[in-house]
């Protein structure tokens, strides 16, 4: 080789040219390099493909015809016969070899000729295997000795630049489709079956987007709903041994109960100060002539109609729960026992189960949001407490009250509505006066109980998060990966959301703390979804720092 290089400095008889051009045609495509002078050096990226008769194949052809192109008009030297004892006997041996250059050719990432439609898995799986078979564990179109492409070897196979937003290939619209209904559809499923406060469209939807949009503020809502239920509790049972009622008597359960109920409705009102006052007129009635005969069906007939009142969902939520929670972890399993094909793509049927696995904090949401239950019209609460009140003969009518009706709570401000109910106590799931000491206390709820509270959301939260991440980590290649990037987005999102929650709470009052927190909200989920979405569509399908089937 180094004696060809030596003499090269010379022209040749035109006869010898067609042949050299035959040899140099099917080496130019490994070297590709038809302007480098030295290909015998010891750094040159291609010396290993240039060792032995495949590599004097290509030397010799490039050489040749590069001799020729660039000093053809020199004086001829007594080459000839050098020429026809290495190019004819190359050409010659150029049939011998020719297998072993084509597979030498895709075993380097400055010559390897295979292409792709993109990021395509399913072309990608014979390419692979072909791959992995004919090119040495060495070679650098594989990482670092082993079987996985390189970054570089994928970005050149597929055609795709590095750009952050056009180098990836969409999914095909059916598998988007599928993967939608399979894995998003239920989560939607379940979050309908949220209940919500039906305190008009607003807030209803106000309901939804808190939960999608504000995990964490939800959970820790309802698990200070769930305290304030049972501060409730303890005042109804500390009544009923105050008014002498023996505990193991089947009276004492049936009494504390409605007493409750009648207590915490008075909450959900925005009336959370007549408790004490109920309580205590429940006393003074106890003593009267006529509470067995006239006034103690009033407090249980009113009872049993809120407690009828209030919607539970027990069935819709169980079969939710199921469907979500059991698809999850069938298809979870199938995907991690199945094997790639052409048609089978497990790693991407994994990722979209991590995905999934973000809202698995849904499933507890949704199962203590029935616990607690929402009323199932507006004005059911109200009109019953009213009635219970007007009934009352001896405490809380008078003989000029007048009848209970709409018309009359409306005019008394009986209960606020809408809106201004909602932020009072009308949502379970939304808390925003749970930052005041004073309204805490009322409950006997402390400020280490709400970190508590905070906590569990938190950790239900990150749960889910791990359960994601830990899930596309695990994924072949095994390690950070790209796709960690919009899961631990999704989680920054929640957390942001939490902390202008806690903020405006504590900064505004009325109708512009309500708008501040549905805008929020409603920007938070929508973010969320939109990112839900472009990874279903494809954004994450292209080449990483390196790729594995």
């Amino acid at each position: 080789m180094a004696k060809w290089t030596e003499e090269s400095n010379c022209t040749y008889g035109q006869a010898l040219l067609p042949v050299v051009h035959d040899v140099y045609g099917l080496c130019l495509r490994v070297l590709k390099l038809s302007g480098e002078a030295s290909y015998n050096a010891p750094d040159h990226p291609l010396r290993g493909l240039l060792l032995g008769d495949s590599g004097r194949i290509c030397v010799a052809g490039h050489a040749a015809v590069q001799t020729y192109l660039q000093i053809e008009h020199r004086e001829k030297a007594n080459c000839d016969i050098y020429l026809s004892a290495n190019i004819l006997l190359t050409y010659t041996e150029l049939h011998m070899h020719a297998p072993q250059m084509e597979a030498t050719l895709d075993c380097s990432i400055l010559t390897i000729r295979n292409r792709t439609n993109g990021f395509s898995f399913g072309e990608f799986i014979p390419l692979y295997k072909y791959l992995h078979d004919t090119c040495p564990r060495e070679s650098d179109i594989f990482f670092q000795g082993t079987r996985m492409w390189t970054d570089s070897t994928c970005r050149k196979i597929t055609g795709l630049g590095d750009s952050i937003w056009r180098a990836w290939t969409p999914y095909p619209i059916e598998d988007i489709w599928t993967r939608i209904v399979t894995w998003k559809l239920p989560l939607f499923q379940l979050v309908g079956q949220f209940p919500r406060a039906p305190l008009g469209l607003s807030v209803e939807i106000a309901t939804y987007l808190h939960v999608m949009g504000d995990p964490l503020d939800s959970i820790t809502s309802m698990l200070l709903t769930l305290s304030m239920c049972r501060s409730r509790v303890e005042l109804a049972k500390y009544v009923c041994q105050t008014a002498g009622i023996d505990e193991t008597s089947p009276e004492f359960p049936q009494t504390w109960k409605r007493l409750a109920i009648i207590m915490v409705s008075y909450d959900e009102c925005g009336k959370s100060d007549e408790a004490l006052g109920f309580c205590g007129a429940y006393l003074q009635n106890r003593e009267h002539p006529r509470f067995e005969d006239d006034i103690r069906p009033v407090y249980e007939e009113s009872a049993d109609c809120l407690a009828a009142d209030r919607q539970t969902k027990t069935l819709p939520v169980a079969l939710a729960e199921s469907f979500f929670i059991g698809g999850w972890v069938i298809a979870l399993v199938k995907a991690a026992s199945s094997e790639p094909n052409p048609t089978n793509w497990p790693n991407i049927e994994i990722h979209s189960v991590a995905f999934s696995g973000l809202y698995l904090w849904v499933a507890s949401a949704v199962v203590v949001a029935c616990f607690i239950g929402v009323s199932q019209t507006e004005t059911s609460i109200p009109r019953l407490l009213q009635g219970m009140e007007y009934h009352l003969p001896e405490t809380r009518a008078r003989p000029e009250a007048r009848r209970p009706s709409l018309a009359s709570r409306k005019e008394t401000s009986w209960c606020v509505t809408g809106h201004e109910r909602a932020i009072k106590g009308g949502l379970n799931s939304w808390r925003p006066n749970k930052w005041v000491k004073r309204q805490r206390q009322e409950f006997g709820i402390s400020t280490l109980a709400m970190v508590g509270f905070v906590g569990a959301a938190m950790i239900t939260v990150v749960t889910s998060y791990a359960t994601a991440i830990i899930l596309s980590y695990y994924v072949p290649p095994q390690g950070p990966d790209c796709r960690h990037i919009p899961e631990s987005l999704m989680f920054l999102i929640w957390l942001m959301s939490f902390t202008l929650e806690c903020l405006f709470d504590q900064k505004l009052k009325g109708k512009l703390l309500f708008w501040s927190v549905f805008t929020k909200d409603l920007l938070a989920a929508l973010s969320n979804i939109a990112i839900v979405v472009i990874t279903q569509w494809g954004v994450m399908n292209r080449c990483g720092k390196n790729v594995s089937l």
